[in-house]
């Protein structure tokens, strides 16, 4: 998936984004991303499960995400 645009942060704020705040994201790119629940586990862990609704070609997709690994030091989710 690629979503056009520019989020303007440096590597940090947006990994912490990803990590800690993803609700965050749907705010700030609302014409893309519609929402984002979590459904198992904790925000910022591994084994945690996400789901997002998103806007991608004009069609509405729904996608489950599993973290199977975070690296805080390369910025890796």
């Amino acid at each position: 998936m690629s979503l056009q645009g520019n989020i303007k942060c440096d590597g940090d704020v947006f990994h912490e984004i990803i990590k800690y705040k993803p609700h965050d994201i749907f705010r700030i790119c609302s014409d893309k991303i519609q929402n984002m629940d979590i459904h198992e586990g904790e925000l910022g862990n591994i084994g945690s499960v996400k789901s997002w609704k998103f806007t991608h070609g004009g069609k509405e997709i729904v996608v489950k995400e599993v973290i199977e690994e975070i690296d805080d030091e390369k910025k890796l989710i």
